[in-house]
């Protein structure tokens, strides 16, 4: 299964109770002397802003930061999730102006979970530490709904024995496969 049918199927199995994340504007200040960055994010959670802070060694690692204390505390599938890699690139063939310096820029961001799975994120804008910060909110907004999908799977699988319906175990179980990855649970 695909990255974009594991998502489609998060979606498929929260429904409305999927939590949307999005940035829609951010402040941050960083000590040079320390290498201590601050942030100040203010994230759409399902079309409601919140405005959350942090601070971390890094615009990365002060948005995860912000993002696990305040707004994510319970959720343990980020508790072990490493940043494997982060990859920047200039798309110069966007540029607007002559010199170049408004080209968007994509960034590739890998990480890995407990159980050593790699998921892969990528956002794209003209804006270094705002696409920074956009594929972290993407993360986290993965890691979170796979963890609400694999608790709601797991109560209808329960159902599902419960009423002897064979059909829909085994349907469970194929999604709940899918999702479990995602999670420090098991099946």
């Amino acid at each position: 299964m695909t990255r974009y049918q594991e998502h489609a199927l998060i979606k498929e199995v929260l429904g409305n109770k999927y939590i949307y994340l999005s940035l829609k504007s951010y402040c941050a200040s960083e000590s040079v002397d320390s290498g201590t960055t601050s942030v100040v994010l203010v994230i759409s959670q399902c079309k409601k802003d919140t405005t959350i802070s942090g601070k971390g060694d890094g615009i990365v690692d002060a948005t995860f930061s912000a993002l696990r204390k305040e707004l994510i505390p319970n959720c343990k599938s980020l508790a072990d999730v490493k940043i494997s890699s982060f990859k920047v690139k200039a798309l110069t063939g966007t540029k607007k102006g002559i010199s170049g310096t408004d080209s968007k820029v994509s960034i590739d961001l890998s990480v890995v979970n407990g159980y050593g799975k790699q998921v892969f994120f990528k956002e794209e804008g003209r804006s270094l530490i705002g696409v920074s910060i956009a594929v972290v909110v993407s993360c986290v907004e993965k890691f979170l709904n796979a963890e609400l999908a694999f608790f709601v799977m797991k109560k209808a699988l329960e159902d599902a024995y419960k009423r002897n319906r064979q059909d829909l175990i085994e349907r469970y179980k194929i999604i709940l496969s899918s999702v479990v990855k995602y999670t420090p649970y098991s099946i």
